[in-house]
Parts: C-alpha cells; sequence; structure tokens
C-alpha cells in the first residue's frame, strides 16, 4: 500500500489523475492548484467548470489558504471531530 500511495503521489505532482477509494464511493482526484489537472477532472465526469469539486484538506492551516474567514463553528467541528468530516464553505479562493 505504501508504494501505491508513493506512486500517486508521484502522478499527482505531474499534473496528472487519480482514481481513490472513500469511506462511501471512488473519488477522481488531482492537485487541486493545478488547471490543466482539474479541467482533465471536468472532461472525465462531463462536468462544467462552474459546478464546484471537493477538495481534502490536511487540517486548519491548509484550509487557511483557501477561505479567507474560517466560522468559530468550523473550528469548534474541525476540533472536536473523531472522523473524516466534511464542511461545505462558500466562495473558496485560490482555484
Amino acid at each position: 500500500m505504501h508504494e501505491q500511495v508513493l506512486k500517486a503521489g508521484d502522478i499527482i505532482r505531474k499534473g496528472g489523475t487519480i482514481l481513490y477509494p472513500t469511506d462511501t464511493i471512488w473519488g477522481i482526484g488531482c492537485d487541486a492548484t493545478n488547471q490543466n489537472a482539474i479541467q482533465k477532472i471536468l472532461n472525465i465526469k462531463h462536468r462544467p467548470d462552474k459546478k464546484s469539486m471537493l477538495v481534502l484538506m490536511n487540517g486548519i492551516s491548509m484550509l487557511s489558504e483557501y477561505l479567507d474567514q474560517i466560522p468559530d463553528s468550523a473550528y469548534e467541528i474541525i476540533h472536536s471531530a473523531q472522523k473524516p468530516t466534511t464542511i461545505i464553505y462558500p466562495q473558496a479562493r485560490n482555484f
């Protein structure tokens, strides 16, 4: 498994896309800061570019790169979460 994770990271760094399992479904992933990679996913999914996408974050420091203001309620949810948690934010930036 470790080798597969390293390979996936290499693919993402090179602008490629990966298929990965989540708790409930399979996801198609890429570097969220690479516009060409994002376009590949939009094309694969036949999705309009105006429709939002899921972005995985590893913590609050990474989250602050994409949000101007993180609501206090989000801090509470993040700090108390015992497992992966989804929070939907309007108007994220840097994408």
